[in-house]
């Protein structure tokens, strides 16, 4: 597993200021290093896979890092209770600093293929796309910040940063969890929005959020949830930004019949998004008042 292994920063003060890690036995601190090398030459980045990309059993982590089973259940039951790392909806566990990392560096490879500038090349591929105005219009029923930028005749326009934190704030609030609610007021929410507004929109943000509540494990076993505050400012939501929970294309036949299978069984296919009554749910409301939900 480690043939693979490339350079990367590690940060030693992120390390040591980690709440979550910092809260850990020494055993699970060292536990989670050894995960962190096996991430480092996983496919995907950032990933505890095999190399085929399966997600890795206890006792697939046990016989890599030489250690007994039963410690490895331990030290991985711990990590997750404090939030240390993120099992996506394949059951993988992830380091979201490493995954977020990998996808900042791609995207500045990228960028500096196109010219370097994200900004202007994000621009050039919409008008592309889309045709009209490269600098869309600016609506002025909207608060905003301004920063200026050359033109293209050598002089300064304006670049407007629409600032949508306050209306998707209470949405924002409403798709998180009580627990996640409990631990947070509205204030904090707020300024967090505020805070990662420049690295994701607010209804990206939504969107993440709405993802991680409908697929996050720890969520469904009501475990190692943060403050919605801290979630957000703690760019938790870097990890289930690609991953917004669409909902299939379904007629109303198809929805109560999930509804009658949810209402005999208690099933819930997660391709339809949050089950009926949880934040997020993508059921039609007449629908959920139909069949008493």
């Amino acid at each position: 597993m480690t043939g693979n292994l490339r350079w990367t920063k590690f940060h030693w003060a992120d390390w040591e200021g980690e709440q979550t890690l910092a809260r850990c036995s020494m055993a699970a601190q060292g536990f989670w290093m050894r995960l962190l090398c096996i991430a480092a030459s996983a496919e995907p980045f950032g990933y505890v896979v095999e190399p085929d990309g399966r997600p890795m059993t206890p006792e697939d982590l046990a016989f890599w890092t030489r250690q007994p089973v039963e410690d490895v259940r331990t030290w991985l039951a711990e990590l997750r209770k404090r939030g240390v790392y993120t099992v996506d909806a394949r059951g993988r566990i992830f380091c979201r600093r490493m995954v977020r990392d990998e996808r900042i560096s791609r995207q500045n490879s990228l960028n500096g293929g196109k010219g370097g500038n994200p900004r202007l090349t994000q621009q050039a591929e919409k008008h592309e796309l889309f045709g009209g105005p490269v600098n869309p219009p600016l609506n002025l029923g909207v608060k905003a910040e301004t920063e200026t930028e050359t033109g293209e005749e050598g002089g300064f326009r304006p670049v407007v940063h629409v600032d949508q934190s306050e209306e998707y704030s209470e949405r924002i609030w409403k798709a998180a969890t009580q627990p996640m609610r409990d631990r947070s007021t509205c204030r904090e929410v707020l300024q967090a929005i505020k805070a990662v507004s420049r690295k994701i929109s607010a209804r990206d943000l939504l969107e993440a959020l709405e993802a991680y509540v409908a697929r996050d494990k720890d969520v469904r076993a009501g475990i190692g949830q943060p403050g919605l505050h801290r979630w957000i400012k703690a760019e938790r939501w870097d990890a289930w930004r690609d991953q917004s929970v669409k909902a299939p294309a379904m007629t109303a036949d198809r929805w109560l019949q999930a509804l009658q299978v949810w209402n005999r069984e208690g099933k819930w296919f997660p391709e339809l998004g949050p089950k009926p009554g949880a934040p997020g749910c993508m059921v039609p409301a007449e629908l959920l008042e139909d069949v008493g939900q």
